[in-house]
């Protein structure tokens, strides 16, 4: 697939771009889907997709090739449509490689797992346990490979396999609770602690009551608080306020959050299972981490005018910097457009106009 990348580039640089990023995708997932306390059924996924981004005369597209097999109509017509878009004067160009990235193993026993009935009867095991009457939910193995080129001398691979099972559990129809297990290392997925969990949250919520209006602490549960986290962090993209999406962009220097948050994205970070090796605009990223600055800055959110220099979401909370600017001196950093949740290559619009965003990688939703 190495081959597969490239080629791309070069085709699109042969087409006329000046440049050209291409990200092929190999798929090989499994799921198993479960209702009334059984599996019913499985699917897997053997497939290889392209996203591509490809810059003519400072037109961008950002676009995903579905069938390999037809890879040079699709990039013609790919240039094509560039060619016919409009300019965006504030394009400066996609960061000069090459550079070494981290390399991190799947877990063997991960990869190697080809049948998860068993995890399926472990979490609705440990749901009935604490007195569920039914379940439902899924089960999935995620494995997938990227091979990243681009027109600037980046070339990258990475390897990424991980474990994760999301179950229901219901007393009655009032009365239900919701679990999660997920981890990249065998050793590290428990499905039955996740069920228990469940279905316990559905025994206690058993004969609800109206609440009464008032003031109220409220602990959140980590599956409520990652889900407020990662909406805030996907506000925070320069993509998002570029296209008037996010309540951050006139906040530039105000204070947005409590000190003591600390907000952490780094697609190098040990056991995180939506992170990738290869940025697709930048370099590695750099972890530059500066507590207690929970203001954004203007450079974080794309305010400076330049183009953006790494995939992934930069968070101004407090604050981490990541990739490296094309070509300012002083070392100021930038974000990439936009993260989207399972790794989106976006491009600047033309006018500030969101450009059609490519389909998630995986072609799996969680």
């Amino acid at each position: 697939m190495e081959d597969v990348s490239s080629r791309i580039v070069k085709k699109a640089i042969g087409l006329g771009c000046q440049d050209a990023i291409a990200d092929v995708i190999t798929n090989r997932s499994y799921q198993i889907r479960f209702a009334q306390n059984e599996a019913v059924i499985g699917n897997r996924w053997r497939e290889a997709t392209a996203s591509v981004f490809f810059v003519y005369d400072k037109r961008v597209l950002a676009s995903d090739i579905k069938d390999l097999t037809q890879l040079d109509a699709a990039v013609e017509r790919l240039v094509k449509i560039a060619k016919s878009s409009q300019k965006n004067p504030d394009y400066a160009g996609i960061a000069k490689g090459p550079f070494r990235y981290a390399r991190v193993r799947p877990d063997p026993k991960v990869l190697s797992l080809d049948e998860g009935g068993k995890y399926v009867e472990a979490a609705i095991g440990g749901a009935t346990d604490q007195g569920a009457k039914e379940c439902a939910g899924s089960f999935w193995k995620y494995e997938d490979e990227h091979f990243l080129a681009t027109s600037n001398g980046v070339e990258a691979h990475d390897h990424r396999a991980s474990l994760y099972l999301s179950i229901r559990a219901l007393v009655s129809l009032e009365s239900s609770g919701h679990g999660i297990a997920c981890a990249t290392k065998f050793s590290q997925f428990n499905p039955e602690k996740a069920g228990r969990k469940a279905g316990r949250i559905a025994a206690l919520a058993r004969s609800p009551k109206p609440g009464k209006a008032g003031r109220y602490t409220v602990v959140f549960d980590p599956l409520i608080f990652g889900s407020l986290m990662d909406q805030t962090g996907g506000r925070l993209g320069a993509w998002t306020v570029m296209a008037g999406l996010s309540p951050f962009g006139k906040k530039i220097g105000k204070k947005v959050a409590s000190p003591q948050l600390t907000l952490y994205d780094g697609e190098e970070v040990p056991d995180e299972d939506d992170g990738e090796r290869g940025a697709r605009l930048a370099g590695p990223a750099r972890d530059l981490r500066e507590a207690g600055r929970p203001v954004p800055r203007r450079d974080f959110l794309g305010g400076q005018g330049r183009p953006v220099a790494h995939e992934h979401l930069v968070h101004p909370l407090s604050v981490v910097r990541h990739g490296r600017p094309l070509d300012d001196p002083k070392g100021r950093y930038l974000p990439h457009p936009e993260r989207r949740g399972r790794r989106g290559v976006e491009g600047h619009p033309p006018n500030g106009q969101p450009a059609a965003s490519p389909q998630e990688h995986r072609g799996l939703g969680r």
